[in-house]
């Protein structure tokens, strides 16, 4: 009878609990308890560990009247639920809407039959009504409707459906046929924003706080096979698409035409984002998938057990009502991943892996890692699925630094939130060490070589003083004194035509000096003239040298002035007209001079 399901469910706890009355519906409190109505009639608070904590009676049925509450769902801080009377003399059935605030006090509202309650996103209670019931798949639908917190009750023709229910993020959906609505509650009335055909008849439409999921629960003829139909749910995707996962089971028209086949009766999501569902004859609670896997779970019911309502609970659980006088907790193992040792570790790559168990929710997994705890870069995700089995995944980290250490662990994105495995490190390996080079080949190797592309530069060389370089590899250059004495020029010109020095002198020059003068360009009367002086001179005249030159523009007049042991200067005049003067040092053995 449930061919497609699997057998072996893992990753799922159920415990029952008495309530000491017969359950008609429940759902799961901002306070972080259950809510429980019951036939007694009563409301009770039942705690996450399944004691009932409070009971709170309703109004006393008079003889000869049963009372029923029914649909508990909180709304705008109260619980709102159903209210049916059946009168047995009278042979009469009126409904109602009751309020529970906070604060205790218990109110009622003339209301008809309600098929779903739901706290709407502006803070009121909305319903669709029960026109009929569920009609082999194809129930009756009703005009959509709002209640205030004063209940004050509108319906609005212009939206039918079966089931109302809010998703995670605030948007209202309505089911009904072989559709869903999302609606809006803006303005003065509801309307429709957007509206996805399904694959079949469905009669209720669930969401939950804690998963973004949307499902469908449906039915439909089963053709040709007798008076049977078949159960499904619709997984509602994010893109807008519409999955239909049968639930495997075959069922009867009439719940009692044929004992034992389980008929789908309640549909709700859990925090894992699966459909969660119970039936009315067979003694299991079921896990539908998105990806069409189905299990069914069976240990820890009482062997009299009938599971009926379902409700998406506090934390990891489900709750649902058992009508043999007990509510059932479902308590869900989250997904786990264990991060793997690093292989192939090498210079600048690795090798990483973990080891992944979906339990039944649908899970990805992937890698952060970086050179401190605080990771930075991840992996891209890859699908684990929603299988109960340890999944390995593996992932390559390229363009790593040798040497360094690097912290890595694996991350699952689960309908849970993000389940991290613990931290591990890996050390890259040292990059090789390469073998001794002599570049210049000045015998002396790249690693004690200062510079080991001048075969002028090696540890010992020869030091030039003044020159700025390290000859010898002692990070220093020896300092030399600076020869500069003071040079006197004055000129006429003609502009824009030519320039003639009429002074060029240097003064205090001492004796082992050495001068000397060039000249290029247009007008130039010589081209080079030097001497050298054995005796201290106040002013050496050089002026007469030039043999009166007229310069044109661009020629350039240099003067050289050396003294051993020291750093030399060089000026250069390059006529515009007039001349302009730079000035460089001349380090010794230097022939253009560097920066002073």
């Amino acid at each position: 009878m449930c061919g497609s399901c699997e057998s072996a469910a893992v990753a799922v706890t159920i415990d029952e609990f008495p309530l000491g009355a017969t359950p008609t519906g429940i759902t799961a409190g901002p306070d972080g308890n259950l809510w429980v109505t019951t036939s007694a009639p009563s409301i009770l608070r039942v705690a996450p560990n399944g004691s009932v904590t409070a009971r709170y009676p309703l109004t006393a049925p008079v003889d000869g009247t049963t009372t029923t509450p029914a649909l508990p769902t909180f709304a705008g801080g109260s619980l709102w639920f159903t209210i049916t009377r059946e009168d047995t003399v009278a042979n009469t059935v009126t409904t109602a809407l009751g309020r529970r605030t906070a604060a205790g006090g218990l109110a009622e509202f003339p209301f008809g039959p309600a098929s779903s309650l739901a706290a709407g996103p502006d803070g009121n209670l909305w319903f669709t009504p029960d026109l009929g019931g569920r009609n082999v798949g194809y129930p009756t639908l009703g005009s959509l409707g709002r209640v205030t917190a004063a209940g004050q009750v509108t319906t609005f023709g212009g939206i039918t459906g079966s089931s109302v229910a809010v998703d995670a993020i605030g948007r209202m959906w309505v089911s009904g046929g072989r559709s869903v609505a999302q609606v809006t509650t803006a303005g003065d009335g509801p309307g429709v924003l957007a509206k996805t055909r399904l694959l079949g008849s469905v009669w209720k439409v669930a969401t939950s706080p804690a998963s973004p999921g949307i499902w469908l629960a449906g039915r439909d003829w089963l053709c040709c096979s007798g008076p049977r139909t078949f159960d499904f749910a619709i997984w509602l995707t994010p893109d807008g698409d519409s999955v239909k996962v049968p639930t495997g089971f075959a069922n009867a028209e009439s719940p009692t035409a044929l004992t034992g086949y389980p008929v789908l009766q309640d549909l709700a999501v859990g925090p894992d984002g699966n459909a969660w569902e119970t039936d009315i004859n067979g003694v299991h609670v079921g896990r539908v998938a998105a990806s069409g896997r189905t299990s069914v779970f069976t240990a820890g019911l009482a062997s009299d057990a009938a599971p009926s309502s379902i409700t998406g609970g506090p934390g990891d659980t489900v709750w649902f009502t058992d009508v043999a006088g007990r509510v059932g907790r479902i308590t869900l193992d989250r997904p786990t991943t264990t991060t793997e040792a690093p292989t192939d570790v090498r210079e600048t790559a690795a090798e990483i892996g973990a080891v992944a168990t979906a339990r039944g929710t649908a899970s990805r997994v992937r890698f952060e890692y970086g050179t401190t705890a605080a990771y930075g870069i991840v992996t891209r995700w890859q699908d684990v699925g929603d299988g109960d089995d340890p999944m390995a995944r593996r992932a390559r980290l390229e363009d790593l630094t040798a040497n360094t250490t690097y912290h890595y662990r694996a991350v699952l994105s689960t309908p849970f939130g993000p389940i991290a495995g613990r931290d591990r490190t890996l050390r890259t390996s040292p990059a090789p060490v390469p073998p001794p080079t002599d570049v210049d080949d000045d015998g002396y190797a790249a690693a004690i070589d200062c510079n080991d592309h001048d075969a002028r530069i090696y540890p010992g060389a020869a030091e030039i003083a003044g020159d700025r370089i390290d000859q010898n590899c002692d990070r220093r250059d020896e300092a030399l004194p600076r020869f500069f004495p003071r040079v006197l020029t004055y000129f006429n010109n003609k502009l824009g035509q030519w320039s003639r020095f009429t002074e060029l002198s240097v003064e205090d020059v001492p004796a082992g000096a050495r001068v000397s003068l060039g000249c290029t360009g247009r007008g130039c009367r010589f081209r080079s003239w030097k001497t050298a002086f054995k005796h201290k001179v106040a002013k050496a005249v050089l002026v007469d040298r030039l043999r009166g030159s007229k310069l044109a523009p661009k020629a350039v007049l240099e003067l050289r002035l050396l003294l051993p042991g020291h750093i030399g200067t060089l000026v250069r005049w390059t006529v515009g007209p007039p001349p302009k003067p730079t000035v460089r040092c001349l380090p010794p053995g230097s022939r253009e001079g560097i920066k002073c």
